[in-house]
């Protein structure tokens, strides 16, 4: 309300509280922790809560619970700068010390405010404030502060551009943030709710809300005339939007609370004709701001919204010297206030406001988290008792215990519930384990959303039920068995237990390299032993044999097991063939430095034969003795003498075609 004719004596008042308030950006201020507790960080309006919204007259909260916000106003944000009250130290205590839900950032539009060269620093205050509260778990309303400054009339019309483009540039910024809610328009003057003229409040919500609608569908609360005592004029021309509430605000010594007075009555028509109210600001003190107070009346006031669950935000938070805020002149604090610090305002606030916070904390085990309803695979006292940890540090408190579960068991894969367990469900189905790996939170939001609907299991599978054996448009089936492997390899089985597909990972990205075995029916060494072209191709490179297998060798029926020994080596080396006086079994069963050094490798043995073997006498095939082929013949041993390779090259060349003897 704060009436028109108070308002000259208010800027003055307000101009010397600024000064005071500059000198005190020097004085001490203290500061809580920076980091939550787990208790602390467990439990927070938002996380209760959710997005909000509204139904016929109700605000509700996404469980479709009806709630009331408690809130704290701000000054104006463009005075903040003396005050340092935008803070998450400021916010923490009016959070944890006073039972307050929520915060107003009132923007006011004039007296050196948005439209009048403050808009690049209010927009810091704003962000920070919103940033503040949303990591606090704390609901925002953004007031578009429209206020009968000067004595004349306030019609927000005068300013819708600069407010189109206000709320065009928050509501796209805040689009997904669940608790920022918007206040298009203080407390209008001298205009009216409805009267076709264009330049009604009507025209001018109209005109502000599609825009917050082209991004969001966030709680609009909008202003009704005189002051925003006249949420009773909407009716029969309410705005045909969804989740949209409509103002009214009082000042308690001014307006006494209960039947007779104008605008307690306006509000109880507004309800009785189905109109949502929003008490958008309030005092506990006359209309100026700074009179008497009558907390006898705010005190009925709420029995009203405490009958309907009405929001209200009290104005304000500062230590400004007015009857309206919360602080003591004398309190130089920014946080952490006790008892002794506050005003009348602030002791009946933080009454107040605790008496709400303490009717909404359960009494009970609760399942809903954000709008989720948990209750298909949590139940607190399954979840305290499994695991002694969680109860020792959260107790009975029940909304702690849930988010718990929720933010860390469910990552965890902890059991909050007899009938679910994660380990199972992943185990029983590989559609689930394909769409989420090891996400196993993703399986628990499964199974509210769709598994239990769908009549899955999801206890008592403790083996991996159809294993994948396709990734990346490969199916691996051909050589690969997830539990031929597993079990044959101690190793994969301790790594990856019964993760499907990172122990399919593990065999194409390193089991085919290492030649390891996934199936019975293909073993590389068989597989490598028994063809010769797949040896020539491939090499020393495992991995090809294994694809080669699963993309041509099945269908071309090759044998892939039951192969000991190398078939059909190979005899040429730089295009000389040596299978004349060179075969490879018998040079390795009768060599077995040979063997030892090389093994199987048809390659580097036949190297060896060609490089040293001959050279040194050594015989690589039963129908050729080098001693022998020395000895019988007299014109080799003159043409060669002791250069023993001479005399394999001449039977390849010469003596087999000769018909030589080399036995």
């Amino acid at each position: 309300m704060k009436q028109s004719r108070m308002k000259q004596s208010r800027m003055k008042q307000r101009l010397v509280s600024l000064g005071l308030a500059l000198m005190m950006v020097l004085s001490i201020v203290f500061m809580l922790p920076a980091v939550e507790s787990a208790k602390a960080a467990a439990d927070t309006p938002f996380s209760r809560h959710g997005k909000l919204h509204v139904d016929g007259i109700y605000l509700k909260d996404s469980s479709n619970n009806k709630f009331q916000l408690r809130g704290a106003s701000l000054h104006g944000v463009q005075w903040d700068v003396g005050y340092n009250y935008i803070s998450s130290e400021s916010f923490r205590t009016l959070r944890d010390s006073f039972g307050v839900n929520a915060i107003r950032i009132p923007v006011y539009v004039t007296q050196g405010g948005y439209t009048e060269g403050s808009a690049a620093a209010m927009d810091t205050r704003i962000q920070n404030a919103v940033k503040y509260a949303t990591d606090l778990g704390l609901y925002v309303l953004i007031d578009w502060h429209v206020h009968d400054a000067y004595g004349g009339t306030t019609n927000p019309n005068v300013w819708k551009g600069s407010a189109i483009n206000f709320f065009n540039k928050y509501a796209n910024m805040y689009k997904s943030y669940g608790n920022v809610l918007f206040e298009i328009c203080n407390e209008p003057v001298n205009t009216q709710w409805y009267d076709g003229s264009g330049n009604d409040l009507y025209s001018y919500a109209n005109a502000v809300i599609p825009v917050i609608r082209k991004y969001t569908d966030a709680v609009v609360v909008v202003g009704t005339n005189t002051w925003s005592q006249e949420p009773d004029k909407v009716i029969g021309h309410k705005l045909s939007y969804s989740n949209i509430t409509y103002t009214v605000h009082f000042y308690s010594a001014t307006h006494i609370g209960g039947d007779g007075n104008w605008v307690y009555d306006n509000v109880k028509k507004a309800l009785d004709g189905g109109i949502p109210v929003f008490c958008s600001e309030f005092g506990v003190c006359d209309a100026s701001g700074n009179g008497n107070y009558n907390t006898g009346s705010a005190d009925k006031w709420m029995e009203l919204f405490n009958k309907y669950d009405i929001s209200y935000f009290c104005w304000h938070l500062s230590n400004k010297g007015e009857s309206s805020a919360y602080l003591k002149t004398s309190c130089s604090k920014r946080s952490g206030w006790t008892d002794s610090d506050l005003t009348t305002t602030g002791t009946w606030f933080k009454k107040t406001c605790l008496a709400g916070a303490a009717k909404e904390k359960p009494t009970g085990p609760v399942t809903i988290y954000e709008g989720v309803d948990y209750a298909k695979v949590f139940d607190y006292n399954y979840y305290v008792n499994k695991y002694p940890d969680i109860k020792k540090a959260f107790g009975n408190d029940y909304y702690a215990v849930l988010r718990h579960f929720v933010v860390y068991g469910m990552r965890e894969g902890r059991q909050a519930k007899s009938n679910f367990n994660v380990q199972s469900y992943k185990n029983a189905y590989q559609d689930l384990r394909l769409a989420f790996g090891n996400d196993l939170k993703k399986y628990y939001e499964h199974y509210i959303r769709n598994g239990f609907r769908e009549g899955r299991k999801a206890t008592g599978v403790t083996t991996v039920k159809n294993p994948v054996t396709k990734l990346n448009g490969v199916d691996y089936s051909k050589v690969y068995d997830y539990y031929y492997y597993i079990n044959k390899y101690a190793d994969i089985k301790k790594a990856f237990g019964n993760d499907d597909i990172a122990t399919l990972r593990h065999f194409i990205n390193n089991g085919m390299k290492e030649g390891r075995q996934a199936k019975a029916g293909f073993e590389l060494r068989s597989y490598k032993y028994a063809y010769r072209d797949l040896r020539a191709a491939f090499g020393n490179d495992n991995k090809a044999y294994y694809m080669h297998y699963i993309r041509n060798g099945y269908k071309e029926k090759r044998v892939a097991t039951g192969v000991k020994e190398l078939r059909n080596a190979t005899t040429v080396y730089q295009g000389v063939d040596y299978s004349r006086v060179y075969d490879f079994t018998y040079y390795v069963k009768h060599n077995p430095d040979v063997y030892k050094a090389f093994g199987n490798d048809e390659n580097a043995v036949l190297r060896h034969f060609v490089v040293h073997g001959m050279k040194e006498g050594r015989q690589a095939k039963d129908t050729f003795n080098l001693k022998a082929y020395r000895s019988r013949y007299a014109d080799l041993r003159k043409a060669f003498g002791n250069d023993n390779k001479a005399y394999y090259m001449h039977y390849i060349r010469n003596g087999y075609k000769e018909k030589r003897n080399a036995r």
